[in-house]
C-alpha cells in the first residue's frame, strides 16, 4: 500500500471499487500515516458516498469526509463565493429527479420523429437476454453473437 497524492478507482459495478477505496483509508489511519481528518474519499453517486463513509467508520471506528463530486464542487462554490447557490428541487429529490427526466423524455419524444423510433429500438431490445462469454465454446462464437445483436446506444 503506497500513500499517494490521490488514487482514482476506475471499474465496473460490483468490482469491488468501495472495498478497495475504504480499506485503503483504513490502512492509512490504521498504520499511522494519516489522520481522519486528512482524507477526503469521492464518489459518483450519493448511495456510493453514503456506503462508504458507513464503511470506512466501522473498519476504523473514525468518521472520515465522503463526499460525491456535485457535494465536493457545491462546497468549493461556498467557500469561494461565501455562499451556496440555490439548488432546483429535483437535484436533491429523486422523485423530482425522475419526473423531470420523464417530462423530458415526453417531450422529445413526442415531438422529434427520430427519438421516438430510436426509443423504441433501444426499449425493443432492451429485453435481450443477455448472455456471458463462458456460456461460448470459442471467443470466436461469442463474438459473432454479440455482433447480431446489433446493439447501439440511443445515438445510433
Amino acid at each position: 500500500m503506497v500513500d499517494e497524492d490521490a488514487t482514482l478507482v476506475l471499474a465496473g459495478a460490483g468490482s469491488g471499487k468501495t472495498s478497495v477505496i475504504t480499506a485503503k483509508a483504513a490502512y492509512l489511519m490504521k498504520a499511522g500515516i494519516r489522520k481522519p481528518e486528512e482524507i477526503l474519499l469521492l464518489a459518483f453517486a450519493r448511495g456510493a458516498a453514503q456506503e462508504m463513509s458507513a464503511r470506512i467508520e466501522e473498519r476504523c471506528g473514525a468518521p472520515v469526509e465522503v463526499k460525491t463530486f456535485h457535494a465536493l464542487a457545491y462546497h468549493i462554490i461556498g467557500v469561494v463565493d461565501g455562499s451556496k447557490p440555490a439548488l432546483a428541487p429535483h437535484a436533491t429529490d429523486d422523485v423530482a429527479f425522475l419526473a423531470l427526466i420523464r417530462k423530458i423524455l415526453k417531450d422529445l419524444v413526442g415531438a422529434q420523429p427520430a427519438v421516438y423510433r430510436a426509443t423504441i429500438d433501444w426499449f425493443a431490445q432492451f429485453f435481450v437476454v443477455p448472455q456471458s462469454p463462458w456460456d461460448f465454446k470459442t471467443r470466436h462464437t461469442y463474438y459473432t453473437y454479440i455482433e447480431k445483436q446489433d446493439l447501439r446506444t440511443l445515438q445510433g
